[in-house]
């Protein structure tokens, strides 16, 4: 079986190099709504922790649960991927910024994975912990 991939996101160079075998072989549509307005809908008020594994478009999920997120979750855990986007983009430091202006502090980092390329070795992704300040 061949690993794949899906995302709302073209693949980025850097992406394509580190896994060629990945292709499009398709699109769909699919309705979203914002993590606030779901929320809203559901009447939930409090979450302990959320997950969050979208394929790099992680700035724009906590954007849209920007309140969720300041008033009612305490932890967050993440894939962050330095391969979505280019390796140059500061896409990363702009959402641990984000999750730092909503309240929250890096507490660890887990499952870091690598690849090399012209013999330098490079961050691919890792999993984060989050935690609300107190």
């Amino acid at each position: 079986m061949v690993p794949g991939a899906n995302s709302i996101l073209d693949q980025s160079l850097n992406h394509k190099n580190v896994h060629p075998h990945i292709k499009e072989i398709g699109t769909e549509n699919v309705e979203v709504c914002t993590i606030d307005s779901f929320m809203s809908n559901k009447n939930i008020d409090k979450i302990d922790i959320i997950k969050i594994d979208v394929e790099g478009v992680e700035k724009e999920v906590i954007e849209g649960g920007r309140e969720t997120f300041k008033n009612k979750v305490d932890n967050v855990f993440m894939e962050l991927s330095f391969l979505r986007r280019n390796r140059e983009s500061q896409y990363w430091i702009e959402i641990c910024k984000l999750l730092y202006d909503l309240g929250f502090i890096l507490i660890n980092i887990y499952d870091v994975a690598r690849y090399v390329e012209n013999g330098r070795q490079y961050v691919a992704q890792m999993d984060v912990f989050f935690s609300k300040q107190k």
